[in-house]
């Protein structure tokens, strides 16, 4: 189910205002780093792997996880979060991440294939 196309706009504006800053707040920072650290807890990452992050946001999960895959795909429908990734990948150009403005409810998924992650481990 979508939302309709008035609250879609809405939801796009609000993220596109709050991209810049978005990183600045340390309650989403830490929340980013305990499911960076869930991930790699339960999913066995492999270095030939190309991931894709729907609603990656300004990529924060992203450039976390990229270390242990090989390539990180980082898809928003927000300019302005997109925008941010850009601006990141410029402080580390070495990142194999990939900024894709991408909204699902328009567009369908990238055509190049990403790694599917298996089941989680459990403990």
């Amino acid at each position: 189910m979508s939302l309709p196309m008035d609250e879609q706009h809405q939801n796009r504006s609000h993220f596109d205002e709050a991209a810049a800053t978005w990183d600045d707040n340390p309650h989403r920072r830490a929340l980013t780093e305990s499911i960076a650290t869930s991930i790699r807890a339960t999913v066995p990452l492999r270095d030939d792997w190309r991931v894709l992050e729907c609603g990656c946001g300004t990529a924060a999960l992203s450039f976390d996880l990229v270390p242990a895959v090989g390539e990180v795909v980082a898809a928003d429908a927000s300019p302005g979060m997109i925008e941010q990734v850009r601006r990141k990948l410029t402080r580390y150009p070495t990142a194999k991440i990939t900024p894709l403005l991408l909204d699902l409810t328009r567009n369908a998924s990238p055509r190049e294939s990403c790694h599917r992650a298996p089941k989680p481990r459990h403990s």
